[in-house]
């Protein structure tokens, strides 16, 4: 986790947390909460949760900055993952208040992802998803 430490934010604040979980009975309940990944606990080896900390924000005109900067932790923290070895899926943090009180998170943080992290089996069926060729999602204004 050391290699996303670089990871960009406002002014260079580092307004986000992460919580490791590692318990598999407390993996399986936040998963349970969250709705997604039910069925693959088992191959769950930590349970991520990354959240954005408002106190690093200076007023409501910074509202979302928490999230912008612990969105881009979470990228970082998955490349890092993937370039050591190491599965990692990004999961929404859906349903956050029964989560928040689960893992006794302050109401100061907003809870912004979960990120699934385990080995990949050997081989395994993914549905092929397309990427969108940057020249139709930016605009150049000269």
């Amino acid at each position: 986790m050391s290699i996303a430490e670089k990871t960009p934010s406002v002014c260079n604040r580092q307004g986000y947390n992460v919580y490791a979980v590692s318990n598999k009975e407390a993996i399986r309940k936040l998963l349970k909460i969250q709705g997604g990944l039910n069925g693959h606990a088992n191959n769950i080896s930590y349970l991520l949760l990354v959240t954005g900390n408002n106190n690093y924000m200076s007023n409501w005109h910074e509202r979302n900055q928490a999230f912008i900067d612990g969105g881009l932790y979470a990228m970082s923290l998955i490349y890092a993952l993937e370039y050591v070895g190491v599965g990692a899926c990004p999961i929404h943090a859906f349903f956050d208040e029964p989560a928040r009180k689960f893992l006794n998170i302050p109401d100061n943080q907003n809870l912004i992802l979960y990120i699934a992290v385990g080995n990949y089996p050997q081989k395994v069926k993914v549905p092929k998803s397309p990427r969108e060729s940057y020249k139709r999602k930016t605009t150049f204004i000269e």
